[in-house]
């Protein structure tokens, strides 16, 4: 599933599992510098981790010191990948702007309609674009079907991994390398082995036949 042509607050590529919040959280106070998980004792999903991941929460709360802790996490390498908003907040922006000026980590921050909110999948792994002209977010499910034809000559899926997963060929998958290329929408194996796909910002498919 893709949300396109959406309004950009911050601009950035980034990927990562989606943090699907239930309430706001204020980032001065409620984020661990330390962990990247939500500190808030108050916060229903006090705990959860948001370093390396989409922040997806309908507003932010709190302080403007929000700003300066989003640019300390970048810092410290626990902030999250993007976050996505159904109201504009000028507090994460500067963060993000501030971020990527200092540290050269860019946090792309895009608006997604409220009436679209309650589509977003919990868990998805997550792809954000986010350009000045707009900013595209699409979710991977467990399984998402693409036409890689080109492959072997049949249709085969593909499953998105976690970070830094690994998996052992067995039972007929395929591991591949991959990084961005174009917008085709396919698979291409060149003949070096590596796969090269369109979804996502660098590594790795797992290919099994259907």
């Amino acid at each position: 599933m893709t949300f396109a042509t959406l309004k950009v607050l911050a601009r950035g590529n980034a990927n990562g599992q989606i943090a699907l919040l239930s309430s706001p959280l204020s980032l001065w106070g409620g984020l661990d510098l330390e962990t990247g998980t939500i500190s808030d004792v108050n916060h229903p999903q006090h705990g959860l981790l948001l370093a390396g991941k989409v922040l997806a929460m309908r507003a932010a709360r709190g302080s403007s010191s929000s700003s300066s802790a989003l640019v300390e996490a970048s810092r410290r390498g626990v902030a999250p990948t993007a976050i996505l908003l159904a109201r504009p907040d000028p507090i994460l922006t500067i963060g993000s702007l501030v971020a990527a000026s200092l540290y050269g980590v860019h946090i792309p921050i895009v608006l997604i309609p409220d009436h679209h909110w309650d589509q977003i999948p919990a868990n998805a792994r997550t792809l954000v674009q986010a350009d000045d002209a707009a900013g595209s977010v699409r979710f991977f499910t467990e399984r998402d079907e693409f036409d890689i034809s080109s492959l072997v000559g049949s249709p085969r899926d593909f499953r998105m991994p976690p970070p830094n997963s690994r998996f052992s060929p067995s039972g007929g998958a395929i591991m591949f390398r991959f990084d961005i290329t174009d917008r085709s929408g396919s698979v291409h194996v060149p003949e070096n082995g590596g796969a090269k796909l369109d979804h996502g910002s660098g590594g790795e498919v797992l290919l099994r036949a259907a």
